[in-house]
C-alpha cells in the first residue's frame, strides 16, 4: 500500500512538508553543531566491548538529546488527516531476541553491493563482514562525523573510518547539512532495505530494546537507494516516496499516523522532548484514544520534557531500565506501526538525517505492538 502524505492540514508549516516536501529547500543547512543534543551519544567505550546496558545509558550510546524543543516545533494540525498507508513487504525483529543475527546474516550473504548509512559504528562483527566483502563487491558507507564536543556523550567514528578505507570500503563523512546523520540503514544488493533503530554497537546489537525492519518493497528500496546516492555524493535530494525521512516528511508522517488512530496508540522511544509530538498524542487522547507509552530511564527532569503535559492530558507512560529502551516506534489501532531512527525531538524530526517506515503487515505490526505492550507492563511509573 502506498503511503500518501497528501492530506489537508491547517498548519502551514506541516502542510508544506507533507504536500510539497520542500518547504525550505531539500535539506537544512545547520550553521553550528551543538555540543549536546539529539543523538549525541557516541562513545568510544562501546567499540566492540561487552558493556552493561545501564552503564551505556549513562554514557549515552548513542542517542540523544538534551535539546530545548520550546522553539522550532511544527504545530499539530487541527484538522484530521487522511489515515496513512504503509509497507506490507516487511519483517520485524524485536531485539535483543536474536542479537541482530538475521541482519548480520543478510549482510554476510550480499552478492552485488552493500550501501550503509550509520550514526555510530563499532560492532566488530559487522565491521568484519564489511571489510571481508569489500574486495569482492562494492561496499559503501556513510558515517556520521559530528558528535557533541564534550561531556559523557562525546565520541567519534574516526578509527573505524580509517579502518574501512584501508579495507577498500568506500567510506565518506556525512553531509554537514544535517545536525547529525542519525539514520541507521543498509541497502543490500539493491533489493533489500534494512531499517534499524539500533546503532551498530555492541549494546545496540546485543542488549538494547531495538527493532530491525527488513523491507523488500521495491519502491522503498529504490527510494532509500536514491537517498543514499545523494547523501554519499553530498548532493541534496527531496524524497517523495512513502518512507519517512528527516528533515523532509518525518514530522508530518508521524502526525498523520497519530491522527489516524481511532482507539489505541502505543509508543516506545528513547527520548521524548518534542512539544509538537506531545500535542499530537494529547489531541488523540482528547478524542477518546487510549494513549500509552514507554521511555528509557535517563533521569530526565520533568522540566526538560513534555511528560507533565502528557500526564495532564490523559496519556499514561512508564520508564523501563532493562532492557535499555533505544527503540523508536508507534503503533496505531494495532494495525499500523512506525519504526525508524528518529526520536521525538525537534533535532531528530527537523534537523537530522533520519529514516523510518510505516508498516501495515499484520505480523510485523503485531511484533511491534506485543513488544511495546510487554515493556509497558514491565515498566514503572515516574
Amino acid at each position: 500500500m502506498r503511503f500518501g502524505l497528501g492530506f489537508g492540514l491547517s498548519s502551514v508549516s506541516v502542510a508544506c512538508v507533507a504536500l510539497a516536501l520542500s518547504c525550505n529547500g531539500a535539506e537544512l543547512n545547520v550553521a553550528a553543531q551543538p555540543s549536546s543534543g539529539d543523538d549525541a551519544g557516541a562513545t568510544t567505550k562501546d567499540a566492540g566491548k561487552k558493556k552493561d546496558a545501564s552503564a551505556e545509558a549513562s554514557t549515552g550510546d548513542d542517542d540523544d538529546d538534551d535539546d530545548d524543543d520550546s522553539a522550532g516545533d511544527a504545530s499539530f494540525p487541527a484538522e484530521a488527516g487522511v489515515p496513512p498507508g504503509g509497507t506490507a513487504a516487511v519483517t520485524v525483529q524485536a531485539e535483543p531476541s536474536d542479537k541482530t543475527a538475521a541482519f548480520l546474516a543478510a549482510v554476510k550473504a550480499a552478492k552485488t553491493s552493500v550501501d550503509m548509512t550509520m550514526y555510530l559504528l563499532s560492532d566488530d562483527t559487522l565491521i568484519s563482514e564489511l571489510t571481508t566483502l569489500a574486495p569482492k563487491i562494492p561496499v559503501r558507507v556513510i558515517l556520521n562525523q559530528t558528535f557533541p564536543s564534550s561531556g559523557s556523550d562525546s565520541g567519534n567514528n574516526d578509527a573505524v573510518y580509517t579502518q574501512l578505507q584501508n579495507a577498500q570500503v568506500s567510506t565518506v563523512w556525512a553531509s554537514n547539512a544535517f545536525t547529525y546523520t542519525h539514520e541507521k540503514s543498509v541497502v543490500i544488493d539493491g533489493t533489500q532495505l534494512w531499517i534499524l533503530t539500533a546503532n551498530a554497537t555492541y549494546s545496540g546489537f546485543t542488549t538494547n530494546r531495538e527493532f530491525i525492519v527488513g523491507d523488500s518493497d521495491t519502491d522503498d528500496v529504490a527510494e532509500a537507494e536514491a537517498i543514499f546516492e545523494a547523501d554519499f555524493a553530498g548532493k541534496s535530494i527531496t524524497p517523495s516516496g512513502k518512507l519517512l525521512v528527516s528533515p523532509v516528511n518525518m514530522r508530518s508522517g508521524l502526525y498523520s499516523l497519530i491522527d489516524s488512530a481511532t482507539s489505541t496508540l502505543d509508543f516506545e522511544v528513547e527520548e521524548f522532548y518534542d512539544t509538537g509530538m506531545a500535542s499530537a498524542f494529547c489531541s488523540a487522547a482528547g478524542r477518546g484514544v487510549t494513549v500509552r507509552g514507554v521511555v528509557a530511564d535517563l533521569g530526565q527532569s520533568s522540566t526538560d520534557t513534555p511528560y507533565p503535559t502528557l500526564s495532564g492530558c490523559g496519556v499514561t507512560f512508564v520508564q523501563v531500565q532493562s532492557p535499555y529502551i533505544h527503540a523508536k516506534a508507534i503503533v496505531a489501532d494495532g494495525a499500523l506501526a512506525y519504526v525508524g531512527s528518529a526520536n521525538f525531538s525537534s533535532t531528530s524530526l527537523g534537523h537530522n538525517r533520519e529514516l523510518g517506515a510505516i508498516l501495515d503487515d499484520a505480523t510485523a505490526v503485531k511484533t511491534v505492538a506485543k513488544t511495546i505492550a510487554g515493556d509497558i507492563a514491565a515498566g514503572s511509573s515516574f
